[in-house]
């Protein structure tokens, strides 16, 4: 049994304590604006290419999107236009709470290039982009943009 598994209702306490403007205001603009369409929380980089659950890895998106996007790898370009988006889920979900320590250790641990104790969420941006590159290279794997 994963962290997430034996953890979910803690996690869900701890999202249902945050103000969904809070967490969600540089997405909701991303979203389908149809009634009771959900948000799903996918992976950056497919589990499939790449066996990670970390935290910096998963991230909100539309179902649509999630669904259209599969195991295919975010293209550079769109990581660069979300980079706001993904700053901003980072600190609102993870650093400002319970959970700061394991993000930091985790992308400390998996993202090549990120200094150990630094505690900065623009270099592990950086480095997220570097293990997309790498990522494409080593697998020659397929880029997905919106």
């Amino acid at each position: 049994m994963n962290y997430y598994s034996t953890n979910a209702e803690q996690l869900a306490e701890q999202y249902n304590r945050l103000d969904p403007a809070q967490v969600h205001g540089h997405w909701l603009q991303h979203l389908p604006a149809t009634p009771g369409m959900a948000c799903d929380i996918g992976r950056c980089f497919a589990w499939s290419r790449w066996y990670n659950n970390d935290l910096w890895n998963l991230l909100p998106a539309s179902t649509q999107a999630n669904s259209n996007k599969k195991e295919k790898l975010p293209s550079a370009p769109l990581m660069q236009t979300a980079k706001t988006r993904i700053l901003h889920w980072w600190q609102s979900a993870y650093t400002e709470g319970e959970y700061q320590q394991q993000f930091f250790t985790e992308a400390e641990a998996a993202l090549p290039l990120v200094e150990e104790g630094s505690q900065q969420l623009e270099p592990i941006f950086d480095a997220m982009l570097h293990q997309r590159a790498k990522l494409k290279a080593n697998q020659q794997l397929v880029e997905w943009g919106i």
